[in-house]
């Protein structure tokens, strides 16, 4: 059973496309009531997305701002979610805003004391940062990174970044006085500059210049797929995160691969912006092998189902044929039964004449005298009796072979059905497997 509330998100976002769909249609009474439904979903990206910096009313006010332009922008054919699209919107827009808020300045001077050592030497303002031509500069952000970026060093580099910031002594003098080289000393002072700068534009002590904003700070790996996967180009990018061109360029080369691991391959006709050369992926040889064996299978699987097929159909002849064969075995078997009823038939009259004869036997040898007549009718009697056995003998013969053959053709067709049975067995075997 599905979770009520993943059910109640998927009608809402169901219920979302298709006002939007209704919106860009060019029905504008639906605006309202697409931004009402999606209230609650503005205030969760603005408490997950709020810089600290950006008032809550601001920042809802942005928000709205920009779920208006994305209903404008939203494809849905790109393949995105609607909730990844429009929190990626909102993100950026509040991240921009907040680049725009500058600290509020405080006037103070420029020689005021803002790191003291043991021996009682000072460390001012002026020595660290230069000051604006205004002279405003933050007081607490100025000493909060210039101490942090000093604890990242250990003695002696702590104190010879010091004693460089105070012009005294020079590199060569700290070289002979630590028993390092110029070198090394140059290397620990451009590293603390180098930190100092990372630091302060971090913290926004120092506004960055343009063009060396990392291109991490211009958005996510998933914001650019985002906006790549609904067909935005370079320029469109730049004008949706208030960047160059340029800085969106160099953004999507630094992180290449990942983005290509999370942009969708579109059709030739829907790329907007400059063609690049296509990656191949590794896995695709790989599958094509898969698919080439599970082919060959497949064909291999389709010629041994056939193969039995035909087996099939000549052992249902053959079981055709047997059957006819039967059905004159059993006429066979018929004449075989009317053999042996003219068997017993004849064998009760040889009974009765053997028993007529040994009666004339028995009342010849009772006269005395020899009478020709009788002699000759006990000899054509014994010759009918031999014929008879002959006879009977040749009917035995054609029933024992009647019946050997009986018995030969229903064993033979007891095999055919066995065969018969395994055949379809072994089709049913390959028709599962397919």
């Amino acid at each position: 059973m599905e979770n009520p509330a993943i059910k109640m998100r998927k009608d809402r976002e169901q219920q979302n496309l298709e006002l939007i769909r209704r919106y860009q249609k060019g029905q504008e009474d639906t605006r309202n009531e697409i931004i009402k439904l999606n209230m609650p979903f503005v205030y969760y990206c603005v408490r997950k997305f709020k810089p600290k910096d950006l008032e809550y009313d601001d920042a809802v006010s942005l928000a709205l701002f920009a779920f208006s332009k994305a209903i404008d922008h939203f494809d849905e054919s790109k393949g995105a979610r609607l909730p990844t699209f429009l929190s990626t919107v909102i993100r950026n827009e509040l991240l921009m805003e907040n680049r725009k808020i500058k600290r509020r300045p405080w006037e103070i001077s420029i020689d005021q004391p803002i790191l003291k050592n043991e021996d009682g030497d000072k460390l001012f303002l002026i020595d660290t940062i230069a000051a604006p031509k205004h002279e405003y500069v933050d007081r607490e952000a100025v000493s909060t990174v210039t101490e942090s970026v000093l604890k990242k060093f250990k003695e002696p580099a702590r104190q010879i970044i010091i004693d460089y910031l105070k012009d005294e002594p020079n590199q060569e003098d700290q070289a002979k006085k630590y028993g390092l080289s110029q070198s090394y000393i140059s290397r620990i002072i451009a590293n603390f500059f180098k930190l100092l700068k990372q630091e302060a534009e971090r913290q926004g002590c120092r506004e960055k210049e343009e063009y060396e904003m990392p291109a991490k700070a211009l958005m996510s790996v998933t914001d650019c797929a985002a906006y790549l996967n609904h067909g935005l180009t370079n320029d469109e990018i730049a004008k949706e995160i208030n960047a160059t061109t340029d800085q969106v360029e160099n953004f999507r080369r630094n992180h290449k691969w990942k983005i290509e691991k999370l942009v969708k391959k579109q059709p030739k006709t829907a790329e907007k912006g400059p063609k690049r050369e296509e990656i191949e992926d590794p896995r695709i040889p790989v599958l094509e092998n898969n698919m080439d064996t599970v082919i060959k299978t497949n064909a291999r699987l389709k010629n041994q189902l056939n193969d039995a097929e035909k087996q099939i159909a000549a052992l249902i002849k053959d079981k055709k044929d047997l059957l006819d064969s039967t059905q004159g075995l059993a006429a066979t078997k018929r004449q075989v039964e009317a053999l042996l009823e003219d068997k017993k038939d004849l064998l009760k009259s040889i009974r009765e004449q053997a028993g007529g004869i040994q009666k004339l036997r028995d009342k010849n040898e009772s006269l005395t005298d020899d009478n020709a007549e009788q002699t000759e009718l006990t000899n054509q009697a014994y010759k009918e009796i031999d014929q008879v056995k002959q006879q009977l003998g040749e009917i035995q013969q054609s029933a024992d072979h009647y019946q050997k053959l009986y018995l030969v053709t229903y064993d033979n067709l007891q095999k055919l059905d066995r065969k018969l049975k395994a055949a379809k067995q072994y089709i049913h075997a390959l028709t599962a497997s397919e």
